[in-house]
C-alpha cells in the first residue's frame, strides 16, 4: 500500500487528524521530489485534505487547500497525455467548487459562494450545485429570474424536491406550473394526490391565502395514512400563525414537540407564542429541552431570549438573540427577539435597525410591522409610524394591518373619521379579529358615542365573549345609567382572562390580571353607589414606559397599543 492508499484508508476511516498530518508531510515530500506523486494522486490528496480541515470547521484553511487542488487539476489537465490513469479519479472540478462554495457559506461570503459556484459550467452542474446556487441568489437578492431557472434544473431532474417546489412558490411561481413541473418528472406516478395537496397548501401560503392554506393543511392531516405528520403539523401552524389565529398555531406547534421533541422548526415561533400566552412553565420547559438538543441551531437560543425577557432580563435576551443572529443572519425570529428586547431597553434606533431588516427578509411578518411603528411613535416619529402602517396595509391587506393603520391615524383627531372607515372595513373582512373592535368601542367612547358603542358590542357579543368586551359593555352601559347591567358586564368580564396585547408589552408573568382588577375596582365603586361621571376603567399603561412628558396626541396612540 503506498502513501496515497494510506491517505486515502484514513480519509474513508474519516480519520481526519491523521489526514491533516500525513497529508501535510506527504505534499511536503513531493514538494522536494515531484516523482513521488502523480499529478492525479497530487489533486486528489489536496481535496483530501482540504475535507479534513473542512469537517474540522477550519473553512479558510479548506479554502485555501481547495483552491490549491484546482490549480493542481490545471496542471493534470495540462498534462494529461503523461500522466498515469490507474487512480480512480472521481473528484472533479465541479465538485471541489461546490465544497469550496460550502466554505465560504460557512464563512457568511456569500457572494464569493455565488461567484464560485457560476464558474461551474453549466453542463457540469448536478442538482446539488443548481439547488445551492438558487438559494444563494434567493438568499442575496441578486437574481430572482436565475434563482427560478435554477430551481426548474433541480426539479427537471428531481421532481420529488420539494425544496426546490417551495423555492419556486417563495419567488411568486404559481402553485398551478410548480405541480406541472413535479407531474412532468412522475409521468408513471400515481396515489400522489396527497403530494399536490400539500403543494397546493404551500403555493397557498405563499400567496398570503392562510385560512384556505389551514384547510389544505387540515384535511391531509385528517388522513389517515398522514395523521401526525411532521411536516404537514409544522406547515398548518405557520399559515394559523401568519394568520393571526396563535392559539391555534401554539396548539399545532405543542402538538408537533410532543411527537417529536427533537425537531427544531418553528420552535422558535413556538417560544413566542408561550411568552405572549405569558405561559412561562411552558416557556421554561421548552426552551432548556430545545438547548440539549443543539446549541449550532438558531431556534434553542430565540427560546432562551423570550424566556429571559418573561423575568424582564432584557440584556440575556439581546445576547441570546446575538447567539442565535451568529447562527443564522436571516432568522427572522431571532431579529424579531433583538428588537423587542432593544425596544424594552428603550434602544429605539437599534431596535428599529432589527426590525428593518427583519421586515427585508420577510415582509409578510406583521409582528415585525406593529413593533416598528411602535418604535416609530415612542421615538415620536409620528409621520414615519403613519408611513409604516399604511404599508403593512399594503402588504398584508388583512384585517390586523387594516387595524394597526386605524390605530396610528386615530392619534389625530383629524384622522379619526378616517380611522373609524378603516375599522369598520376590518372587521367586515374578519369579524373574529377582535382588536379592530376594540379600538372602534373606545373611539366611540371619546366621542362619548355611548348607544352607538352598545349596539356595536351587542353585534359582537352574539358571537364572541371575551373579558375585554365585557369590560368594555359595562363602560358604556355605566355612562347611560344602566348601572344594573353594567355591574352585570363587569361581573362577567371577571370570569375571563384578559386579552392579549402586543408580546413586547407585556406584563411580568404574575398571578394577578391588571385588566381584572381594573375590573373588581368598577364592580366596587358601582355597589358603594360612588358613581363618578368622569370615572374611568379602561386598562393603564402596562409596561412601565415613561410617557408623562409625550403630547396627548402621542400617548393616546401608545395607550391603544397597549390595549390591543
Amino acid at each position: 500500500m503506498n502513501l496515497f492508499d494510506q491517505i486515502k484508508s484514513l480519509y474513508d476511516a474519516e480519520l481526519y487528524e491523521d489526514v491533516k498530518i500525513l497529508a501535510s508531510m506527504v505534499l511536503t515530500l513531493c514538494d522536494h521530489n515531484p516523482e513521488l506523486l502523480t499529478v492525479v494522486a497530487k489533486f486528489q490528496i489536496l481535496v483530501y485534505q482540504g475535507d479534513a480541515y473542512f469537517h474540522s470547521g477550519h473553512y479558510k484553511k479548506a479554502e485555501n487547500i481547495y483552491r490549491k487542488a484546482l490549480q493542481s487539476k490545471k496542471s493534470l489537465l495540462k498534462n494529461k497525455g503523461k500522466t498515469a490513469s490507474h487512480i480512480d479519479f472521481s473528484p472533479i472540478e465541479a465538485e471541489v467548487k461546490y465544497k469550496l462554495h460550502e466554505c465560504y457559506c460557512k464563512m457568511k461570503q456569500f457572494r464569493d459562494a455565488i461567484a464560485v459556484l457560476e464558474g461551474i459550467n453549466t453542463r457540469q452542474r448536478t442538482s446539488k450545485i443548481n439547488l445551492a446556487l438558487a438559494r444563494l441568489y434567493q438568499r442575496t437578492g441578486a437574481n430572482d429570474r436565475s434563482a427560478v431557472t435554477a430551481y426548474k434544473e433541480v426539479l427537471r431532474e428531481c421532481p420529488l424536491s420539494l425544496a426546490a417546489a417551495q423555492g419556486l412558490l417563495a419567488l411568486g411561481i404559481k402553485g398551478a406550473e410548480v405541480e406541472s413541473l413535479i407531474k412532468n418528472g412522475l409521468p408513471c406516478a400515481t396515489n400522489m394526490e396527497w403530494l399536490f395537496s400539500w403543494v397546493r397548501g404551500q403555493s397557498l401560503v405563499a400567496s398570503k391565502e392562510y385560512v384556505a392554506a389551514t384547510q389544505a393543511f387540515k384535511m391531509l392531516d385528517n388522513k389517515p395514512l398522514l395523521r401526525d405528520n411532521i411536516e404537514v403539523l409544522v406547515s398548518s401552524a405557520e399559515a394559523q400563525f401568519l394568520n393571526g389565529d396563535s392559539q391555534a398555531a401554539m396548539t399545532a406547534l405543542n402538538r408537533v414537540h410532543a411527537l417529536d421533541s427533537l425537531h427544531l422548526k418553528h420552535m422558535d415561533m413556538l417560544a413566542f407564542l408561550l411568552y405572549k400566552d405569558e405561559k412561562q412553565k411552558e416557556l421554561e420547559s421548552l426552551a432548556t429541552h430545545l438547548i440539549t438538543v443543539s446549541e449550532s441551531a438558531p431556534e434553542p437560543w430565540v427560546a432562551l431570549g423570550y424566556l429571559t425577557m418573561a423575568i424582564n432580563k432584557t440584556g440575556r435576551s439581546v445576547y441570546f438573540a446575538k447567539k442565535a443572529l451568529d447562527i443564522d443572519g436571516r432568522s427572522v425570529e431571532a431579529l424579531l427577539l433583538k428588537g423587542y428586547a432593544l425596544l424594552k431597553q428603550k434602544k429605539m434606533q437599534e431596535a428599529i435597525q432589527h426590525l428593518q431588516e427583519a421586515l427585508r427578509i420577510a415582509p409578510y411578518r406583521f409582528e415585525a410591522h406593529s413593533a416598528l411603528v411602535e418604535c416609530y411613535l415612542k421615538s415620536r416619529r409620528i409621520r414615519e409610524a403613519v408611513s409604516c402602517a399604511g404599508q403593512a396595509w399594503k402588504q398584508l391587506t388583512n384585517a390586523r394591518s387594516l387595524t394597526l393603520y386605524a390605530i396610528v391615524l386615530a392619534n389625530e383627531p383629524l384622522n379619526v373619521k378616517k380611522a373609524k372607515g378603516y375599522l369598520e372595513t376590518a372587521m367586515k373582512m374578519d369579524a373574529t379579529y377582535m382588536p379592530a373592535v376594540y379600538q372602534m368601542a373606545e373611539i366611540l367612547a371619546q366621542q362619548q358615542a355611548y348607544d352607538k358603542g352598545i349596539d356595536l358590542l351587542r353585534n359582537v357579543l352574539t358571537r364572541h365573549s371575551t373579558s375585554r368586551l365585557h369590560h368594555l359593555m359595562g363602560d358604556f352601559l355605566h355612562q347611560t345609567g344602566d348601572l344594573s347591567e353594567a355591574l352585570n358586564q363587569y361581573s362577567m368580564a371577571l370570569r375571563y382572562r384578559r386579552s392579549s396585547l402586543l408580546p413586547h408589552m407585556r406584563l411580568p408573568f404574575c398571578s394577578i390580571d391588571p385588566h381584572n382588577v381594573k375590573v373588581q375596582e368598577a364592580i366596587e365603586r358601582l355597589e358603594k353607589n360612588d358613581l363618578d361621571s368622569t370615572y374611568d376603567v379602561e386598562v393603564e399603561d402596562m409596561d412601565g414606559t415613561d410617557v408623562e412628558d409625550m403630547d396627548g396626541s402621542y400617548l393616546d396612540g401608545l395607550e391603544a397599543f397597549h390595549r390591543w
